[in-house]
């Protein structure tokens, strides 16, 4: 097989593999803020250990890559209750996702009470959000319920969680397929 021919199919091959496996990460920028009716465990703001019942949830407002990948104000959500009181968890609790319209979810890894008292209740948290044709980006999320309203707000803002597996196989592919060309190019010469 001719020299050239090789080169050329492998450069080719190459391109195709990186176009097709690219291992760019376009991390989400921007803010979600949603709400519904939940109902708290453990009494009212000021006692509650965690929410027994969040339902109702939308989407009310957002920006950034949320209002980029075509989710709506008044997008529909499926919340998990979670106890905040002697929070523990390996690996994550999926919070939050869409039920319909592009895919979003939010998995949650920290609980921190900022405030309790008075019949107002302050969280903050860390996680990872999720978005439709986004890498999934470190985020951060706060509740706030005081007078009466209250809010779930999350952001992200950071790089994104890199998934190194098929980077990894992509770089050791296109090394061995530089290998077997040399390989080739000094059996021929």
């Amino acid at each position: 097989m001719n020299a050239s021919r090789l080169l050329l199919g492998s450069l080719i091959s190459a391109v195709l593999s990186l176009g097709w496996f690219s291992g760019q990460a376009i991390p989400i920028r921007g803010e979600i803020s949603i709400s519904g009716d939940y109902e708290f465990i453990g009494g009212d703001a000021s006692t509650a250990l965690g929410f027994r019942s969040l339902s109702g949830f939308t989407v009310t407002d957002m920006s950034g890559a949320f209002a980029d990948s075509g989710l709506e104000i008044g997008t529909p959500l499926r919340v998990s209750p979670f106890s905040f009181n002697q929070f523990s968890v390996l690996g994550g609790i999926p919070l939050w996702r869409t039920i319909s319209g592009p895919g979003a979810s939010f998995t949650l890894y920290s609980i921190q009470i900022l405030f309790q008292g008075d019949g107002a209740l302050g969280l903050y948290g860390e996680g990872i959000l999720h978005l439709q044709n986004y890498d999934q980006t470190p985020g951060s999320w706060e509740f706030r319920s005081e007078g009466g309203s209250s809010t779930f707000y999350f952001q992200a803002a950071g790089a994104p969680v890199l998934e190194t597996g098929a980077t990894s196989w992509l770089l050791l592919l296109a090394l061995g397929g530089l290998a077997g060309m040399r390989l080739s190019l000094t059996k021929q010469t």
